[in-house]
């Protein structure tokens, strides 16, 4: 039953596409009538486009004779042939009616379009043209030849067109005669499959039992190509893990040859997880001992030197909050000290907590070690050149000092003396001059710091820098509104400014511009470190000198700052110019900075810290007259040097005071108790045996509190470095002194807050 109702089904289905291969038949008839009828309409398209052509082409042929007035040309012969074209294309040529496919239809319509056209615009020239006329029959001529093309292109298309029918036509018969065949022999197929049919059943099952089959044997091949990939990937894996065992063994040759070493701590359990035996090292230890002894953060922390604790500490805990450090410390080993370079950064989990950290560290040992030999060497090479400088300096100033003090000897005039005299002060006071710049290259010279506005410093010094200034050279001043007050030694400040606007008219010896410009500005920790100085952040204010000079050549620019360094000539070299500057912005809190571009110019910024404001302080009193001390006054001179005490007894006694010199301590003691009392004592800082300067005074002032001191000091930092307490009250004068600076100074120490402190250099 079943199986005739496959055979019904199967009948049902031959059936319908009987039905449908009779129904394509029709179709196909149907086609072919319509492509035959297409074929009679392009026939008559053909025929009409090659007649346009050839009217084309006549009325040309009448245009050129009547061009060249050609005798056997019949009078309204090229009148006659634009009407016949005229007729052709307007009345008889017809693509709505010949039509064929779209393609040959749409240039049938273009060429009828501007047939059309092309006619309309020589209607009237033809209907003008006379004979001998050649622009206008040439003319005419050319608005026609697209005719003739267009024409010609047509009458193609549509032979083509016929070509492609009559193809189309035969492909039509052959199909309606394979359809036919086609059916017949389906018919007699259909009775040899139904008898078949049975047999495919019988033929179905036996197939479908191979195929169940070879199923089970594809499967069982499956299994064992299965096994043979498994024990080919354990061994691909096998040789992976012996490829990265060897790159870890060459890993560690390479960090061992670096001498880098690396650990992991467990942040969760807080103990050192791994650690490399170059670490470990570095620390004196093997792994396994480091490991025990870095039990703990804090243990680790006890590893470090303890004057490093604190700064490795702070980093830890950046770390711990998840930043990357790098951090230098010192470590106690039993074969000395080493230092060690860290950097560490932290693994997080998935919710972003430290879990772990991975650190490596260095031993820069012997590199620091080869730092130091190496900035020795630059110090004692700036040393020497420093050196030879001011033995060169100093030789001229001495050599003043001796020559002018051997001519004394020579018992000139008074005119003569007198003279000698002041060249011998002169050179003295160049050295003392000499000496400050000096110190102020070294960061040690004596400030007198006072609140400053520099717009009124660059306003007050206008006009001594315009007089410094040859014609050539403009000077502009832009000066910033609101400008904050810094706290500085004047002096030194508009000698700062002077030596720069000097230099900078030295690098114009054709003329120029030079700007002096001030604002405030703020620099940053970013800034700061970008700039490699060693100043806070926070406010500054800004006094900026710009040449447009001749530039500095960029390798001159880390020399510009060493002491008598100079591109100038030997005659022109201000010696300690530049880094009296330096030293002077460095001793001040502040820095210099150098901008310069080679044939453009120069800027030089003195960046000075500003002053956090304050209430107003008064005006100083005026310094009373260094010409009359007090009468009689009683000096205990304290000096241990047998020359310099000499000179500052006669220079006192000069003025009118009694001097009780000493030449230490244990004297001066004697001398206040013997011819005691005194007005005031002059002490040297630096003297020898058991009490210096300011120890004899606190000493003295066991006795007599209010005792006034003066303390004298050839190097500006010795009460400091001695930690002997200097007073408030006393006053601190640097060697060498003048007679009128140390009668100032006398008078400040009398009367203390009634005068500014003495003139110091």
């Amino acid at each position: 039953m079943i199986r005739w109702r496959g055979i019904f089904d199967r009948m049902l289905l031959y059936g319908a596409v009987l039905m449908a291969a009779l129904s394509i038949v029709v179709i196909v008839s149907a086609i072919r009538t319509a492509q035959e009828t297409s074929q009679n309409f392009n026939d008559n398209l053909t025929f009409y486009a090659g007649q346009m052509e050839v009217e084309a082409l006549l009325l040309q042929d009448a245009l050129s004779r009547s061009a060249v007035n050609d005798p056997s040309l019949e009078p309204g012969a090229v009148t006659l042939r634009f009407d016949i074209l005229w007729s052709r294309v307007f009345n008889e040529l017809d693509p709505e009616v010949f039509w064929t496919d779209e393609t040959t239809y749409e240039l049938a319509m273009q060429t009828l379009q501007s047939s059309r056209e092309a006619l309309q615009e020589v209607e009237a020239p033809v209907a003008a043209l006379q004979p001998l006329d050649v622009a206008g029959a040439v003319a005419i001529k050319n608005r026609i030849r697209p005719i003739v093309f267009e024409a010609r292109a047509l009458h193609l298309a549509s032979k083509d067109s016929r070509v492609r029918n009559q193809t189309t036509l035969v492909r039509h018969q052959l199909a309606q005669t394979n359809l036919v065949f086609g059916l017949i022999v389906g018919m007699a197929l259909f009775g040899v499959c139904s008898i078949l049919l049975l047999r495919a059943d019988r033929r179905e099952i036996q197939s479908m039992n191979a195929r169940l089959e070879d199923r089970v044997r594809q499967r069982t091949d499956d299994l064992q190509s299965a096994n043979r990939r498994l024990a080919g990937e354990i061994a691909e894996r096998q040789r992976s893990q012996d490829l990265a065992e060897e790159r870890e063994t060459r890993l560690e040759q390479a960090v061992q040859l670096a001498r880098l070493g690396y650990y992991v701590w467990d942040s969760i359990e807080d103990r050192c997880e791994l650690c490399s035996g170059q670490h470990a090292a570095a620390y004196g230890m093997t792994p396994t001992q480091f490991i025990a002894a870095a039990d703990g953060r804090a243990a680790a922390l006890e590893l470090i030197h303890p004057d490093d604790r604190t700064k490795v500490a702070e980093k830890y805990q950046e770390l711990c909050d998840g930043h990357i450090i790098e951090v230098s410390y010192r470590v106690k080993t039993s074969s000395g000290t080493r230092r060690l370079r860290e950097v560490a950064r932290p693994i997080f989990d998935d919710v972003g907590n430290v879990i772990r950290v991975s650190g490596s560290t260095l031993d820069v040992t012997d590199q620091y070690e080869t730092e130091l030999k190496l900035f020795e060497a630059q110090k004692m090479d700036s040393i020497g050149k420093m050196t030879g400088g001011v033995a060169h300096d100093f030789n001229n100033l001495l050599a003043v000092i001796l020559g002018n003090l051997e001519l004394l000897q020579e018992a000139p005039t008074d005119e003569e003396r007198d003279e000698m005299f002041q060249d011998a002060i002169n050179a003295t006071l160049r050295g003392r001059d000499l000496t400050m710049s000096m110190l102020s290259f070294a960061r040690r010279a004596p400030l007198d710091p006072s609140d400053l506005q520099l717009n009124e410093i660059v306003a007050e010094m206008h006009g001594m820098l315009r007089r410094t200034l040859p014609e050539s050279i403009s000077l502009e001043v832009v000066l910033s509104d609101d400008l904050s007050t810094v706290v500085a030694d004047r002096s030194l400040t508009e000698s700062t400014l002077l030596n720069l606007a000097i230099n900078a008219r030295d690098a114009m010896p054709d003329g120029g511009r030079l700007t002096i410009e001030t604002s405030n500005v703020t620099l940053s920790n970013d800034q700061i470190d970008a700039a490699g100085e060693e100043i806070e952040p926070g406010e500054y204010v800004m006094l900026a000198v710009t040449d447009t000079g001749r530039g500095i050549q960029k390798e001159l620019m880390a020399n510009i700052f060493e002491p008598f360094f100079t591109t100038k000539e030997f005659s022109k070299n201000s010696g300690l110019g530049l880094s009296m500057v330096q030293g002077f912005m460095r001793q001040t809190g502040g820095t210099v900075r150098v901008y310069s571009e080679p044939g453009v110019g120069t800027t030089f910024k003195l960046l000075f810290q500003a002053a956090v404001a304050q209430d107003a302080v008064a005006e100083p009193a005026e310094m009373p007259d260094v010409a009359t001390p007090p009468a009689s006054l009683r000096v205990l001179l304290v000096e241990d040097d047998d020359t310099v005490r000499k000179i500052l007894t006669r220079q006192l006694e000069i003025s009118g005071m009694c001097v009780v010199p000493a030449a230490e301590s244990a004297a001066a003691e004697h001398a206040y108790q013997t011819d005691g009392p005194f007005d005031v004592v002059v002490s040297d800082i630096v003297m020898p045996g058991d009490l210096q300067g300011p120890s004899l005074l606190r000493r003295l002032r066991e006795t007599d509190k209010d005792l006034p001191g003066v303390l004298l000091s050839g190097y500006p930092q010795e009460a400091i470095m001695h930690g002997n307490g200097v007073s408030p009250e006393d006053v601190m004068v640097m060697k060498p002194v003048g007679r009128e600076d140390l009668i100032a100074a006398i008078n400040l120490a009398l009367n203390p807050g009634s005068a500014p402190s003495p003139k110091r250099s």
